[in-house]
């Protein structure tokens, strides 16, 4: 523990800036995330097109995807995360003011270049503010405050949303009360782009290229952003990216089969009031912060192999147990230990795949993660949606579930191999 806050200590003023942009954000996202599908529910949404809406702005994320990788590569870290952010909550709040199932779609699809625009800026611009043997320390601090930052937004959710509707003479869990509250909360969320805009980031983009071999033959005939959609550039990548990639995916739409439906299942199957609800999510974003600010205490006794081995074990049970239960006391509590035992993975596997990473490789990186996430959120839903749509219910999903956890346990068994710990002292970056 005292080596973790050694490291928290030398953040530098730049990751301190980051993360309380993060922090805002995430306090007005989880307002959002709270009531969005209670939104479109109210709006006359079945499970299959909430399905889809929490799947569209991940077919949006794939969409842009190569429009995000040459602005990022031309504008800069920095700039293109305050641009994704921007973007993302324009076409939220335009979403939100329409109750036209084909407008919020189109709109969310939208938002799907801001997040991608703002997601491959995240880990290449952190590993930028970092030292490698603080980014572990970096990488679940982010996580953690942001996920505590969830916590109390989602705490407040549900009395903001009385709050709301009480000022301007709504009635409580409608459709005018629900739009209200979000167009709030993306107001809460503006409020972080000043913070982000203090950021000074290195964005050594131009010094940090490949000198010898295939990538840099290919980056002196082609624009930077687009050699890496050259499959001779991502074959002769240094990091081992294609094998990290198959478990990231998996574990993604694992998770994305249910965690959407988190909200509708509580309301429509236990009857739970807008107000538990968001005492509920609260705790999940409790349980996330929690658990990610102990990943890196727990990681100097365990090896990252043996942490998210335990973590997939833990979330099978707890998907198992789900199926039998009736009483929403229980399932809250299995969803929130569920939610926490999956997010201790996240960080740790990030900062797994950027040590095997040069400098260099930082951007393609953090896009192919990006883009195998996309993968997992955009088909998780689409595969649950229908699946409730055909069988009338989430055990099915859940069954779903079980066996995607289980064949990612298996494959980050093989991918995660012990590596040798960095030292103090030890060179950020290999030579480049």
């Amino acid at each position: 523990m005292i080596a973790y806050f050694d490291h928290v200590r030398r953040f530098n003023k730049n990751a301190w800036y980051f993360i309380v942009a993060r922090v805002v954000f995430a306090f007005g996202t989880a307002v959002t995330r709270v009531f969005f599908n209670l939104f479109l529910l109210a709006s006359g949404f079945d499970a299959a097109l909430i399905g889809v809406a929490a799947s569209i702005v991940q077919v949006g994320g794939a969409i842009f995807t190569v429009p995000a990788l040459l602005l990022l590569d031309r504008i800069g870290r920095k700039r293109a995360a305050l641009l994704g952010a921007a973007i993302s909550m324009l076409s939220w709040a335009a979403s939100i003011s329409s109750s036209v199932p084909v407008l919020v779609l189109a709109l969310q699809l939208l938002s799907g270049l801001g997040d991608v625009l703002f997601g491959m800026a995240v880990v290449p611009l952190l590993a930028e503010l970092s030292e490698r043997d603080e980014r572990s320390a970096l990488f679940s601090t982010h996580d953690g405050l942001t996920f505590l930052s969830l916590f109390f937004g989602s705490l407040i959710a549900g009395p903001l949303s009385l709050l709301v509707a009480s000022q301007l003479v709504l009635q409580p869990e409608s459709v005018d009360a629900y739009r209200a509250v979000l167009l709030a909360s993306i107001g809460l969320r503006l409020i972080g782009l000043l913070p982000l805009a203090l950021v000074s980031p290195t964005d050594a983009i131009h010094s940090t290229m490949p000198t010898s071999g295939t990538a840099a033959a290919i980056s002196t005939t082609k624009p930077r952003a687009l050699r890496y959609l050259d499959p001779r550039y991502l074959l002769s990548l240094t990091t081992p990216i294609w094998r990290f990639l198959v478990p990231w995916t998996v574990l993604y739409f694992a998770g994305a089969l249910v965690s959407p439906f988190y909200n509708t299942l509580l309301k429509l199957r236990f009857g739970a009031d807008d107000t538990t609800i968001g005492i509920v999510f609260s705790l999940f974003s409790l349980s996330e912060g929690v658990i990610v600010l102990l990943g890196p205490i727990i990681g100097i006794a365990l090896s990252r192999r043996t942490i998210v081995s335990a973590c997939l074990t833990g979330s099978i049970l707890v998907l198992s147990i789900l199926l039998l239960s009736t009483s929403l006391t229980l399932v809250a509590a299995l969803l929130i230990a569920r939610i926490g035992l999956l997010s201790m993975i996240v960080p740790i596997y990030k900062a797994h795949v950027i040590d095997q990473a040069p400098r260099h490789e930082f951007v393609i990186v953090s896009f192919l993660m990006g883009l195998a996430a996309n993968i997992g959120q955009f088909s998780g839903p689409l595969v649950s949606g229908l699946t409730q749509r055909v069988f009338g219910g989430m055990n099915e999903v859940l069954i779903i579930s079980i066996f995607a956890t289980l064949l990612a346990a298996v494959l980050f068994g093989f991918v995660l191999q012990p590596t040798k710990a960095p030292t103090v002292g030890q060179p950020s970056y290999p030579p480049t």
